[in-house]
């Protein structure tokens, strides 16, 4: 064999083995994005659980708020009508006394429930919404608490009062329990049918609150 002829079956040689390496070579680099690729799909999609666990756990905090808005509602309405029994069978209330508390209780039960308790309500759901990572006693904010142990003591006080005869007695504080409960069970109604309160908030990005 001449000396060209075995250039050029050197060149050949070379060649078929370096075809091979360079095949490898794409193909790691192929199999090396696939797991880039892999790695960043599963990461978003655990993104994506966690997106879904949490607005699933506010949903839970707003719907719960509600129920304990409309329960309180409905424990405060059954009170105010035995407090409106015990006016007439004790006090001997008379049946037009009864009727106007009750009326004038629940016009303006619902009127604040419609027009001021749904915003408190509403702003608690926009709480809710911007919270980074929900736990169960966030369901109202902290403020919330102490505040509803001061309206607790300042009904028994109120309870003390009217069953003294103060300003009809118990006919009149039937009919203002009554329009308490009413107006938390009007507006417990937000938290599920905001849109038809008229009341239009922004909603807020979660924080780490």
């Amino acid at each position: 064999m001449s000396r060209r002829g075995c250039r050029v079956f050197s060149l050949l040689a070379v060649a078929l083995l370096c075809a091979p390496l360079a095949g490898f070579e794409a193909f790691a680099n192929s199999f090396h994005r696939l797991q880039v690729s892999h790695r960043s799909l599963g990461a978003q999609q655990q993104r994506l659980q966690r997106s879904a666990c949490k607005t699933m756990r506010r949903d839970g905090l707003q719907n719960a708020a509600g129920a304990v808005w409309l329960l309180i509602g409905a424990g405060l309405l059954a009170r105010g009508r035995g407090y409106l029994q015990q006016a007439v069978n004790i006090d001997g209330a008379s049946s037009r006394a009864v009727t106007t508390s009750v009326v004038l209780g629940l016009l303006l039960g619902l009127a604040k429930g419609r027009f001021v308790l749904s915003k408190v309500a509403i702003k608690n759901i926009r709480r809710i919404e911007s919270l980074q990572d929900p736990k169960p006693w966030q369901i109202f904010s902290l403020k919330f608490y102490p505040l509803m142990l001061g309206m607790m003591g300042l009904s028994v006080a109120l309870r003390k009062l009217f069953r003294s005869g103060f300003a009809g007695g118990m006919v009149t504080y039937g009919g203002l329990v009554s329009g308490i409960g009413t107006a938390l069970f009007v507006s417990a109604f937000a938290y599920w049918f905001e849109d038809a309160f008229g009341v239009k908030a922004k909603k807020s990005e979660p924080t780490a609150k």
